[in-house]
């Protein structure tokens, strides 16, 4: 049987950079920056030979969601366990923790890849932003045109892509007084207290998965989709995307939505780049995989939060308090919260209460954007009106004790020609000619093919694949 193999707090540590504190989570890239990698002193990094041994002396049995969700101690959640089916499907994907590459031998992820690349989305004027992903931009930054011609979030938060056929990003909600809830890097091993809270206040939201944490604690994160969450891309590794060549960016998101439909049987058509990091070369790529590119409005820089960060909890506070406190009169937001340790989750459960005195709702992207069909698989999520009434819960989510974990046919190409994921100008996302709240079907659909029409052309072609 294989085994999980990060505990807690390493699960997203190989990922996280430290230096020039605006270069993290959508703020301007200063220019000349250099950030370094930083592995905390007690982080819980593991080599592979230590997880190896650690897991082959106590494996918890852990054989479904249910098993996994009745662990209330840290440290029982956060032991490596073994997992039913996992072992079938470990060769299938990357190394976790690895940058992603085309698996060897992995024919139908060459033959996705290759369609995207013939379809001709994938900007040719947009170059690599440095290399290895891990956030150094000085020798980018100096020539980059102010103009920002890549439309560059990590430079100027630019969420409208200049190349044509790129759909726009989704970053705030259009709802006035509506807090966009969604958060980073799950599934973490320790977040059961914070799901549980969430269970008993009736709250969903949306949560971007990576793909080496989903293969290290697949019943985590089966929890977060039968608790009725909206799932999403987080990539593989958690790296700077702009500084990956198209194979690697392909490979991160590929993998991780595949990882997504072996372990919770889904089809991901949202992502979120890490950092922020996004221009039209990386928005193409993740819309040639029917995935709608999602970032924020509002930042609480939570992940900062001490011990694991460097920054005390009072001005993490502040920083939820500076959102709490702007004006949201004509429309609503969408905050970046991280699930990335225990610590960031205890803050939000503490923001919680006065977050809701504050905002008339709190909604997951799906309410947000009106989008009730977020999967190609038999599943409805309530839209805003039927959200914000108190029918909360989605339809036909998988049974915790359901979950089978196989190779299953993973189909982006499918999935991105027959739903069209796209966002309109008025800032609702269409995923087709289906109902949304305050407008008719006709115009429904007449804003969808407007909008659709572009990618429908470039991507006709695909379903062979």
């Amino acid at each position: 049987m294989h085994f999980t193999s990060i505990t807690a707090a390493a699960a997203i540590a190989l990922a996280l950079v430290a230096g020039d504190a605006n270069a993290h989570m959508g703020k301007g890239v200063p220019h000349n920056f250099k950030v370094r990698e930083v592995i905390k002193p007690g982080s819980g990094i593991m080599t592979a030979a230590k997880r190896a041994a650690t897991a082959a002396a106590a494996a918890p049995s852990i054989t479904n969601e249910q098993s996994e969700e009745q662990l209330k101690s840290q440290t029982e959640e956060c032991e490596a366990y073994n997992y039913p089916g996992i072992s079938d499907i470990k060769a299938n994907f990357p190394t976790v923790w690895q940058t992603a590459e085309l698996v060897q031998g992995d024919t139908q992820a060459s033959q996705v890849w290759d369609s995207i690349q013939k379809s001709g989305i994938i900007p040719a004027d947009v170059k690599q932003k440095g290399t290895g992903g891990k956030g150094d931009f000085s020798s980018v930054t100096p020539t980059y045109p102010a103009s920002d011609p890549d439309c560059w979030y990590e430079y100027h938060k630019c969420v409208t892509p200049k190349h044509k056929g790129l759909n726009p990003d989704i970053w705030q909600c259009p709802e006035p007084e509506t807090w966009g809830l969604t958060f980073d890097d799950g599934p973490n091993c320790t977040h059961n207290k914070f799901y549980d809270f969430l269970k008993e206040n009736n709250q969903k939201a949306t949560l971007f998965y990576i793909g080496s944490n989903l293969l290290d604690w697949p019943a985590q994160g089966q929890r977060g989709l039968s608790d009725g969450h909206h799932i999403c891309v987080h990539t593989w590794s958690h790296q700077y995307m702009t500084q990956l060549t198209n194979d690697q960016v392909f490979a991160e998101l590929y993998y991780t939505g595949k990882a997504i439909k072996d372990i919770l049987g889904i089809t991901a058509r949202c992502w979120r780049p890490p950092y922020g990091d996004v221009d039209d070369r990386v928005r193409a790529i993740a819309q040639g995989l029917g995935m709608s590119t999602n970032v924020w409005s509002d930042d609480t820089e939570d992940w900062q939060i001490q011990p694991q960060g460097t920054l005390p909890t009072s001005a993490i506070v502040q920083n939820y308090n500076s959102i709490i406190n702007q004006n949201y009169d004509t429309h609503g937001n969408i905050v970046l919260t991280h699930e990335i340790n225990a610590d960031t989750m205890n803050e939000m459960m503490q923001m919680y209460p006065t977050i809701k005195k504050h905002f008339k709702n709190i909604v997951p992207i799906t309410a947000c954007m009106n989008e009730t069909n977020p999967y190609p698989e038999s599943i409805t999520f309530p839209n805003f009106a039927d959200y914000t009434a108190g029918k909360i819960s989605p339809a036909n989510i998988p049974d915790m004790n359901n979950f089978k974990i196989s190779s299953a046919t993973y189909s982006p190409l499918a999935v991105a020609t027959q739903t069209g994921s796209t966002v309109g100008s008025n800032g609702q996302l269409s995923t087709g000619p289906k109902k949304t709240s305050g407008a008719s079907p006709t115009a429904a659909l007449n804003n969808w093919t407007a909008v659709s029409c572009g990618i429908f052309a470039i991507l006709g072609f695909l379903l062979v694949a």
